[in-house]
């Protein structure tokens, strides 16, 4: 393929998978009860024939059970688990997707080709053929593992969908905004789908009945209007706004208001404006290899216009939206000083002179002063993502007034494990706020009689985002207290991540004996208190640092491969850990980072215990919710476990021939993996987060075991 649409970065060859005899056979049975036959079928130049018989001597059941959702909802899934095997011309087969489909899910799907590293393997075609001798005899052994861990779903993915639950009685906060972000919600292009509700009325009653009065939804300007001079990049933006006046209007009967993510004004596609001349000199400027992407240089009279137009038409168009909160430096390209942090110098001439916080306040001002012109009760919320500590003293000041402050409450709070000091960025409920730098921030706010809102994480956070909720809720309660210690009323619940409506979502409207109690009853309290405090214990001993939340394989747990060799890919930002120990650990040496995990799941485990011995004391109409905890803790468990298991083989085992402890370490990742796949047979919420679909299949976890087994195997036979 000679594609000018589709990126390939460095394009390295892709990683081998010598647990499967053949290449073809990873294909079909990574994409088994996921892709019809068809599909895999087309995808390896094939019969459906063939790939049916391929994946009965590999034990696969047949006829596979294929959830529509699945091209629909997990595409993300689908991309990802076919990185290392396919091409980009058997991914479109799979698919059955054209270039351009595919090229705006890279892009736009919250920086999916960063979470692919920012490459794509060579892959060689594969096609079924009849296997040799010893293939057969290698694919026997498959067949026997498959026969012994059966991994066909007994709750269907996706059926949590159907599953939400809340009580009638609403309780939305009068006294500030809580605003969350769905749990199911495809964080892509989700207006243009309506049919693929990212708010159904069960989750809105179930956010609601938790205290959330507001919920949010990403968007992009050029596709919520008619941009006249690109009319390429607005197509179906009115089905677009017709979603959205029907999401205001559906968010209302639950006392909710709709606010929109915008990061504005948006870069614009490389291959699509490299030729155009009288679009580059009236919009555009600096060109991002990285992202694909031109910036609008604000300097140009043209993009605030734009801007200043756009946003007029937006509130138009949707009457009673709540409005938006802003991200002006940093994340995807936007004006010419966006990604200019880290020591990183402007290039545009325009652009190069000017300070970065004089160029985002013109950026949020013009956004607020024409949503206000259109909608007085607009709220308009300036996240000071990726500014620098001292420009807020410069840019508050110059703000409107219907624009409020949010920062990160963990902000800067200081870790230490072993001597290795970092701090918190975000994504940290192990070591919450609120901070020094966040209440500065605060003060600066207040002080120029600007709203206060917190950036909160309060479900989960990247320290364990393929569970629905981290059941820390000592470690929720003490953050929660300390922000209304400090007058802070106004919170943004969760990023993409983190919307599930959990016992830690219930802290805002209860106190924890409250909500203990209201869930699991009087009887079982003190040992369901006991294991929650143990969970919360435990948590402090995450190895924190940014690159380890998103480069270490704690997020999938027992689905990452232990590879026999170096793969020399790097890791990828909550994306595909590969064998990248220095990249897991950020700032810490091997033994510390696998120390901390092994502390952290000897005080969990002891939670788990608790819990349970507080089986017997569950009423009836609590079990339900008991059973659901009981899940989620042990899932959590076993990707906490599983992490520091797969630190320790690279760093100590995999070139050290000491095969008792090889063998003793392989037993341990096969149990492991053995037990989230029957916790995730049962429970659909596990391995889903919203922007990476599921981060783990039922299959991966189940090659795990395979590739764990061939591992063995070879280690047994070495001399």
């Amino acid at each position: 393929m000679n594609s000018n649409i589709l990126p390939y970065g460095s394009a390295p060859d892709a990683v081998p998978l010598p647990w499967f005899p053949t290449r073809f056979q990873a294909v079909i049975f990574r994409n088994w009860n996921i892709v019809s036959p068809e599909r895999i079928a087309a995808a390896l130049n094939s019969r459906v024939s063939e790939v049916l018989m391929h994946a009965e001597k590999m034990g696969l059941p047949v006829p596979p059970q294929v959830p529509d959702a699945w091209l629909k909802r997990g595409y993300v899934s689908i991309i990802r688990t076919n990185w290392q095997l396919l091409n980009y011309d058997a991914v479109l087969r799979l698919l059955d997707w054209n270039e351009r489909q595919l090229a705006d899910v890279l892009q736009n799907e919250d920086f999916l080709w960063i979470k692919l590293g920012s490459l794509k393997p060579m892959c060689p075609e594969t096609s079924c053929r009849a296997l040799t001798e010893e293939e057969e005899i290698r694919t026997a052994g498959i067949r026997k593992i498959v026969e012994k861990y059966p991994f066909s779903a007994i709750e269907m993915p996706f059926a949590f969908i159907d599953k939400f639950s809340g009580s009638a009685e609403l309780s939305c906060n009068a006294d500030g905004l809580f605003i969350a972000y769905s749990y199911s919600a495809l964080y892509g292009d989700s207006l243009v789908n309506p049919e693929l509700d990212p708010y159904p009325d069960k989750l809105l009653q179930a956010l609601a009945a938790k205290g959330i009065n507001a919920v949010w939804i990403p968007g992009v300007l050029y596709q919520l209007h008619y941009f006249k001079d690109a009319p390429q990049l607005s197509l179906n933006w009115e089905k677009r706004i017709e979603s959205l006046n029907a999401l205001v209007k559906k968010a209302a009967k639950y006392g909710m208001k709709i606010f929109l993510y915008l990061n504005e004004p948006r870069g614009l596609p490389i291959g699509l404006f490299k030729d155009d001349r009288f679009i580059q000199e009236k919009y555009l400027e600096v060109e991002d290899l990285e992202q694909n992407l031109y910036s609008m240089c604000t300097s140009k009279k043209a993009v605030l216009e734009y801007l200043d137009n756009a946003v007029k038409e937006l509130f138009s168009s949707v009457p009673g939206l709540g409005g938006a909160f802003l991200i002006s430096n940093s994340e995807y390209l936007t004006h010419c000083n966006s990604r200019c942090i880290n020591g990183k110098k402007p290039t545009c001439p325009r652009c190069a002179g000017r300070p970065t916080p004089e160029i985002i306040t013109e950026v949020i001002t013009t956004i607020a002063e024409a949503a206000g012109s259109v909608d007085p009760d607009a709220q308009i919320i300036g996240w000071d993502w990726a500014w620098e500590p001292e420009w807020i003293s410069a840019i508050a000041p110059e703000l409107p007034k219907n624009v409020a402050i949010m920062t990160v409450s963990e902000s800067h709070m200081p870790v230490e494990f072993d001597g290795v000091k970092t701090i918190v960025r975000d994504y940290s409920l192990s070591h919450h706020g609120p901070s020094r730098k966040s209440m500065a921030t605060w003060k600066v706010a207040a002080d120029n009689n600007l709203k206060r809102f917190a950036k909160i994480q309060i479900s989960c956070t990247w320290e364990g985002s393929a569970v629905p909720y981290i059941p820390v809720t000592g470690l929720v309660d003490e953050h929660l207290a300390g922000l209304r210690k400090s007058g802070i009323k106004n919170y943004v619940t969760n990023w993409t991540l983190g919307g599930y409506p959990s016992i830690n979502m219930d802290l805002l409207k209860m106190t924890h004996d409250e909500m203990v109690v209201r869930n699991f009853g009087d009887k079982a309290f003190e040992k369901i208190t006991s294991a929650l405090k143990l969970f919360s214990e435990a948590f402090r001993n995450f190895p924190f640092d940014l690159e380890v939340l998103y480069n270490s394989p704690h997020n999938i747990g027992p689905a990452n491969l232990l590879y026999p060799q170096k793969t020399n890919y790097k890791a990828t930002m909550v994306g595909i850990p590969y064998d990248d120990l220095q990249g897991w650990l950020g700032p810490y040496p091997a033994a510390t980072y696998c120390t901390c995990l092994q502390k952290l799941c000897k005080i969990w485990r002891q939670g788990l215990d608790e819990l349970k011995l507080a089986s017997s004391e569950i009423a009836p109409e609590f079990r339900a919710n008991y059973e659901d905890l009981a899940s989620v803790a042990e899932a959590c468990y076993c990707n906490y476990a599983s992490a520091a298991n797969q630190a320790f083989y690279i760093a100590e085992l995999r070139e050290s021939g000491k095969k008792e402890e090889i063998n003793k370490l392989l037993a341990a990742e096969i149990s492991l993996a053995a037990r989230q796949l029957e916790l995730s047979r049962r429970d659909s919420r596990l391995g889903f987060e919203a922007t990476n679909h599921y981060a783990y299949t039922l299959n991966e976890l189940l090659e795990k075991i395979i590739n764990c087994e061939y591992i063995r195997q070879q280690n047994n036979s070495t001399v």
